[in-house]
Order: C-alpha cells, then sequence, then structure tokens
C-alpha cells in the first residue's frame, strides 16, 4: 500500500499532464546511421545536449545492425501485413 504522501506526490506529478489532454512530443532531429547509398534513417530526440547525442550516435551506430532498415531485412513478415 502506498502512503499518502507518495499518493499525493504522483498526483501533483501527473495533474498536469491529465489537465492538458495534449501529447508532450519534443521536436526530432534526422539522422543516417548509414550510408549515401544504403541510407539508414531515423530520429533522435533534438533538444540533446552535443555530448548526449554524441553518446546517443555512438550507440545507435555501434548496434545499427539488428535493426531492420527494410522490409527485405525482415524475415518472417507475411507480405499480406506490410504490403499496402
Amino acid at each position: 500500500m502506498m502512503s499518502f504522501s507518495l499518493k499525493k506526490m504522483l498526483r501533483r506529478l501527473y495533474s498536469p499532464l491529465n489537465k492538458k489532454n495534449k501529447p508532450i512530443v519534443d521536436e526530432l532531429k534526422y539522422v543516417n546511421l548509414g550510408i549515401i547509398e544504403h541510407p539508414c534513417p531515423t530520429f533522435i530526440n533534438a533538444n540533446l545536449s552535443p555530448e548526449d547525442e554524441g553518446d546517443c550516435m555512438e550507440l545507435l551506430m555501434a548496434y545499427r545492425d539488428i535493426f531492420a532498415w527494410s522490409y527485405d531485412e525482415m524475415s518472417g513478415l507475411d507480405s499480406r501485413v506490410v504490403v499496402h
């Protein structure tokens, strides 16, 4: 069971979100994790500090091979699901 003060704090933190009823969306920045011939487009938060952006890019580049960049790279998907 939550203590009264914790409940009060949670209500205080979440009440502004509930009153506005609009999504909180940060500006995004386009980045390419690939090369011109084989682009791997994604987006990161545009409000990151230069240090955080560098850390984020370093992490994304290190693990870019685990993402599927095209339908061809997503084996096992039913084409009826991914084809418009």
